[in-house]
């Protein structure tokens, strides 16, 4: 089990790596790492409130860079990029 509670084998959820404009995302929100992580948005925040999940604060706005979460669930870039192109399931 990781700092942050996660388990293995969990699924990627549906949190899109390239931005509408076919860029590639290099931060996500909070609620979209919870997601990407399997945990709730409270404890996301409360990881961010004791440092141990990493983040970027412009003004009033949190925003989580992508490498170090990908890092915690064991996924590299380039398979978080390849998962924009690989079919949603129905």
């Amino acid at each position: 089990m990781s700092p942050i509670g996660l388990r293995e084998g969990l699924q990627v959820p549906e949190v899109c790596p390239v931005s509408p404009t076919s860029q590639p995302r290099v931060t996500m929100s909070v609620n979209e790492t919870a997601d990407l992580l399997g945990i709730s948005r409270w404890l996301a925040y409360e990881q961010i409130q004791r440092g141990e999940l990493p983040v970027i604060r412009m003004g009033r706005r949190l925003r989580v860079p992508v490498r170090p979460v990908l890092a915690l669930v064991g996924m590299s870039w380039e398979d978080w990029l390849a998962t924009a192109h690989a079919p949603r399931p129905a």
